[in-house]
């Protein structure tokens, strides 16, 4: 857990230095209408499909995201960051419970013997 945070971290860096992480949610934003409850409702759906696509472990990149689209809307610290964070949070952890993960079938199989 603590190398796939780490990971994530330099992750956020090198992307932001090269300055695609700018470019990938200004791209969110402008598929989604380009308004804050757009940008609200992009981040959230875009965490189901990254869990989609990794099987629930998108939480990392889905964080990655969030926090590029804080950045890119000049957003440090406010009520509206925290809003888009949660729901990025929401998207990409709240899918967990009703997408296939494979860590979670396996318990369920192992205790239902």
């Amino acid at each position: 857990m603590t190398w796939m945070i780490f990971g994530g971290l330099v992750f956020s860096a090198v992307l932001e230095q090269c300055g695609l992480l700018s470019r990938i949610a200004y791209w969110i934003l402008y598929k989604c209408g380009g308004s804050f409850s757009g940008a609200i409702f992009g981040v959230f759906f875009v965490g189901i499909v990254l869990n989609i696509i990794t099987f629930c472990n998108g939480w990392i990149v889905a964080c990655v995201l969030v926090y590029g689209l804080c950045k890119s809307m000049g957003m440090e610290r406010s009520h509206q960051a925290g809003l888009i964070c949660f729901a990025g949070a929401i998207g990409a952890n709240g899918s967990v419970i009703y997408l296939y993960h494979p860590a979670f079938v396996s318990l369920i199989e192992y205790f239902r013997k």
